[in-house]
């Protein structure tokens, strides 16, 4: 079905000639690696001429509940994730191809326990383990218009319901659950959790617009839970595919606006996006029982308002001032949807005090509307972080989130959340 998918896409969605400059460089699995702590070792540089480049990242959380929710603690939680990624072109003269390996190493407590949200306020946590991630092979066609990988992967790593200035807050809620797709659907997966599948993304040059679809497998060894890290299979090698436990299928239409190097207005990006999932969930107005295809929509957009200097897409002080972004997930079957409505919303300040162009501000707020089958109702979350950064390899800085009727059951207190997150690139 998926490729009867694809060939579909590239029918109504065909690509016209190149120009200009490459599309996609986003979709390729490749991480920047340059500036990173390690970035100008000599060997690496040769290593990277030659097609074969990577990275190392260690990100730390830690929060402590200061007042309300279940109880008062402090939880520590760390992810490192390894990425090796090989130039197929330059290795060995296939053109387009790349292929790349991740793994990732969690360990920490579960501070969501502590809070009494679905939403954990760390979005590193796991059950601790050491996995692999992603394991894929990635095929760019029609001049770098196009672009396919196979294998191992998730669907919210840079493909879909992913926005960069949601990405960058530490709660869940924002990150891996981003308009409740992590929550709801089993085929929807999320770091360090990877699923048999397929994406094919679309974006002719010269067009402002993208299309994107993707095949995701969602059997129970990989399903994407804390249950299915506490099995065997927590490794990541569990290869098992089984086409009757269902599977999710994504399609994602974006807009980009002002993106253009020539471009002089404020940029943003639009999307709206499609997801079925065929597992067997279970019913929560009949205990016991499960039904299939859970479907849902989301709109995610941002937009860039202000802009220090003004100046266009290629001015020096093109990443400094203030963006307004918005999701909104509707799954609207409360039978099996155990979250049907999520709204969210945010702002973020790049460079708002003079000489410290890189740190960031962060507020954002969340809605999170519990089934009617299900205790209780809405659960709503503020946030808000400041990220100094320190080098171009190294970023610290606080967080505090505020929940009010955390789990939407108006039976636990409201809670106040304080700690940090921090970021190293090797």
């Amino acid at each position: 079905m998926v490729l009867c998918l694809m060939g579909l896409a590239f029918c109504v969605y065909g690509p016209e000639k190149a120009f200009g400059q490459e599309p996609f460089p986003p979709l390729s699995g490749q991480l920047s690696w340059q500036d990173a702590m390690l970035g100008h070792w000599s060997r690496r540089k040769d290593l990277a001429e030659r097609g074969i480049t990577f990275l190392g990242i260690n990100q730390t959380m830690g929060f402590g509940t200061a007042a309300g929710g279940i109880k008062r603690d402090f939880d520590y939680t760390n992810r490192y994730v390894q990425q090796f990624h090989f130039d197929l072109e330059k290795l060995f003269h296939w053109r387009g191809g790349e292929f790349l390996v991740s793994g990732a190493q969690n360990n920490g407590d579960n501070i969501g326990d502590d809070v009494g949200t679905p939403y954990n306020p760390s979005t590193l946590w796991q059950p601790d383990s050491t996995r692999l991630w992603q394991l894929y092979f990635g095929q760019f066609f029609f001049d770098k218009q196009a672009h396919l990988k196979i294998g191992r992967i998730d669907a919210n790593n840079n493909d879909f319901a992913y926005s960069p200035f949601e990405f960058a807050y530490a709660s869940a809620a924002y990150d891996s659950a981003a308009t409740a797709m992590f929550q709801n659907y089993k085929g929807f997966g999320g770091e360090p959790i990877a699923q048999w599948g397929a994406r094919l993304a679309i974006q002719p040059n010269g067009r402002d617009d993208y299309l994107r679809l993707g095949f995701y497998n969602a059997s129970p060894p990989v399903f994407a839970g804390p249950d299915a890290l506490n099995r065997s299979s927590a490794g990541g090698l569990d290869f098992t595919f089984r086409p009757g436990d269902g599977a999710a299928y994504l399609a994602e239409y974006g807009y980009r606006l002002n993106q253009d190097p020539e471009d002089l207005g404020l940029p943003g990006t639009y999307k709206l996006g499609f997801i079925l999932d065929t597992s067997p969930f279970d019913r929560f107005d009949v205990p016991g029982k499960t039904k299939r295809n859970l479907w849902g929509v989301y709109l995610q957009g941002s937009q860039m308002v202000y802009r220090e200097g003004g100046g266009g897409q290629g001015s020096p002080q093109n990443d400094q001032g203030l963006r307004l972004w918005g999701s909104v997930g509707l799954h609207p079957d409360q039978e099996i949807a155990a979250f049907p409505y999520f709204l969210s919303w945010g702002m973020n300040y790049t460079g708002l005090f003079p000489g410290r162009d890189n740190d960031a501000l962060y507020f954002g707020n969340y809605y999170s509307f519990n089934s009617k089958y299900n205790p209780g109702n809405l659960e709503t979350q503020f946030e808000a972080s400041y990220m100094f950064h320190i080098t171009p390899w190294f970023e610290i800085g606080p967080d505090v989130q505020y929940f009010v009727r955390p789990g939407g059951t108006g039976t636990i207190d409201n809670a106040l959340v304080v700690g940090f997150q921090s970021l190293i690139n090797f």
